[in-house]
């Protein structure tokens, strides 16, 4: 009964180290796999980082143009609003030397006793 019980150990210790070695080796295959599919996660999620890296740059490369572009607008506009007070101060001076010319012609016309009728300045 001795030798049948070390028999029965001696297969089952045998038994129990290739069930453990098979183990290993599955693990062993699984654990591969797993580091192939994370080998190929890290390469995508470098290409991804290069991609936004160019987006960035893209990005910040568009917006450095915005603002040359915004300066470009904001001087435009400073220029068209001095070219129209200039304009708004020579209208005020046509309309004074206008308004001028006519009460001096008003005068003339009082002081030589002639009719307004003779010579009409139209509106301009």
């Amino acid at each position: 009964m001795e030798r049948k019980f070390k028999t029965v150990t001696v297969i089952s210790a045998v038994l129990i180290i290739a069930v453990m070695i098979g183990g290993l080796a599955l693990s062993n295959v699984y654990l591969n796999r797993a580091l192939k599919k994370i080998d190929e996660v890290q390469f995508e999620l470098d290409k991804t980082m290069k991609i936004l890296h160019f987006s960035q740059t893209k990005i910040d490369t568009m917006r450095k143009e915005l603002s040359a572009y915004h300066l470009s607008l904001q001087d435009i506009k400073g220029r068209v609003e001095i070219i129209d007070l200039e304009n708004r101060k020579s209208q005020t001076r046509f309309i004074q030397k206008k308004d001028s010319i006519r009460n001096r012609l008003d005068h003339l016309y009082k002081l030589y006793g002639l009719g307004n009728s003779a010579v009409e300045i139209t509106e301009l």
